[in-house]
This record gives C-alpha cells, structure tokens and sequence, in this order.
C-alpha cells in the first residue's frame, strides 16, 4: 500500500510573502516594491519613515525619531492624516507584565505627504523609493517628468481645498488665494514667478471666483 503523503503545511512566513507577493504583483522588498512604484496611496508614518531612511532594517533611534516627528506633524494638523485611536491595532502583552502601552497610529495619503513635505522644503531626489511613492511612479521614470507639470497639479490641488473652505476667496491681492497662509512656501521657495501661480489658480477657481477670467462672450450680431 502506497504510503500517503502529506501536503506540506504553509508556515507564517510562507504565507506572508505570498500574500505580499499577490498585493505588490510580484516577490521583492518593501523598497523594491516603492521603486516599482507599486506601493499603496495611503501609507502609515513608519512606513513613510522606512521610505525616508531608505531601508527598512535601518537602525531603530533613526527610524523611530523620523516616524514620530511624523506622528507630531499629523497631530499638530501640519499634514492631513487618520488618526487611529490608543490601543486599538498591534497592542500585544509583554511576556511578563502589564499590556505596552497604547500606540497611536498616522495613515497619510501621498497627496497629503507630497504637499507637507514640499512647504516644509524637504528636496527629494528623483528616482529614491520616497519619490517612487509620492508621485506614484517608478524609479525609472525619474527625471523624465517636468518638474513645472507635477508642481502644477500639487499647487492647484492646494489652492482648490483652500476653496473648499472659503469658497468666494479671491485670486489676486494681500488677501487672495496666491498669498494665502496655507499656500505662501510656494512664492518664498522662488522657483516661479508670482504670477504663474494667479495663472494656475485661474485654470481651476471655481465660478463666481473675483480675478477668475472666462471665455469673452461673442459680440450679438447686429
């Protein structure tokens, strides 16, 4: 009789890689995943630290420090993030003793994460894994994209939840969306002049908007 064979049982970390590989579309690193430009849009802050580091098994202080100086900025409201709540994901007892303490946990959307990063003018090489994750593209797509194009759609981005909150703000003046709290690193960066960005935020000011230019109606024929 034929002796029976048992299939192998699948361990943990069999089992983690090939649902990680399922999710990414392939085997790899988080980082390989990053630079593959594969990553999720929505990432928590010791993942977005690992990105910083560039790796993932960097020494603890240095990943800690960033994760929560990161954490400090979602809390602060400097970057729009989730916020979860003390003990609710990832609290395991310590062997002997009392559980650890509550953990607060960021998710941070690359939107989110692209425009903090630029008004606190963090310069990101293209093609590193942060880059990769920010923009949603791969490492090998770096410097072929026009800096003035991905600055433009980030800006107007800016400028239209600006106006999400006061919807009739105006464009130009002392007290318009160009010289808005929200929106100044742009101008104090110097990398465009002033009025390219009354000009993107014309493109996008909703109707109604004071500065915003329309088509010129056609003249009634006589």
């Amino acid at each position: 009789m034929a002796k029976k064979v048992e299939a192998p049982v699948a361990t943990e970390s069999t089992l983690k890689d090939k649902y990680l590989s399922l999710v990414y579309g392939g085997d790899g690193t988080f980082l390989d995943w990053a630079r593959a430009g594969k990553l999720h849009s929505i990432l928590n802050t010791d993942e977005i630290a690992w990105l910083l580091c560039e790796s993932r098994e960097t020494g603890a202080m240095r990943k800690g420090a960033v994760a929560g100086e990161l954490r400090l900025a979602a809390l602060r409201g400097d970057v729009k993030a989730t916020l979860s709540e003390f003990n609710l994901w990832g609290i395991k007892p310590k062997p002997a003793g009392p559980a650890q303490e509550g953990q607060l946990y960021c998710y941070i959307h690359r939107d989110n994460a692209r425009q903090y990063f630029h008004r606190i003018g963090l310069g990101i090489p293209e093609g590193c894994p942060l880059w990769c994750w920010l923009y949603a593209k791969p490492a090998s797509e770096a410097n072929k994209l026009r800096r003035d194009q991905l600055d433009k759609t980030d800006y107007q981005k800016e400028c239209l939840q600006v106006w999400q909150i006061n919807p009739t703000l105006p464009i130009t003046g002392a007290e318009g969306i160009t010289y808005h709290a929200d929106l100044m690193a742009w101008q104090q960066a110097g990398r465009y002049e002033p009025g390219t960005f009354v000009k993107w935020a014309r493109e996008i000011a909703p109707d109604g908007v004071k500065g915003k230019r329309g088509r010129r109606k056609k003249s009634a024929p006589a």
